[in-house]
């Protein structure tokens, strides 16, 4: 599938295509997302070796969900952890 059509389902809420879209920017860097979305609220779990970097990485989850512009989507929660580890080291 091409750029423009996994884009055109993530506007639509589609939460496999906004997991491409995020690991293709994200997988270059180490890390891997895993997406979830129930009740309007949209769950990104970033795994690392280590932990991934809070503040940078927030922002750039949400610039890009901003201009995904999805209505379904009213609440974004992103947690970072190492990989291999249970719960999140952090969360916002």
């Amino acid at each position: 599938m091409t750029q423009l059509n996994y884009l055109k389902l993530a506007k639509q809420g589609d939460v496999q295509a906004i997991g491409v879209l995020i690991n293709r920017s994200l997988q270059p860097k180490g890390i891997n997302a895993k997406i979830a979305f129930k009740n309007s609220c949209l769950k990104i779990m970033l795994e690392s070796t280590s932990v991934p970097e809070q503040q940078v990485l927030v922002e750039l989850i949400h610039r890009g969900i901003i201009s995904l512009d999805i209505s379904s989507v009213k609440i974004v929660q992103v947690y970072g952890r190492q990989t291999g580890e249970d719960f999140p080291a952090w969360s916002q």
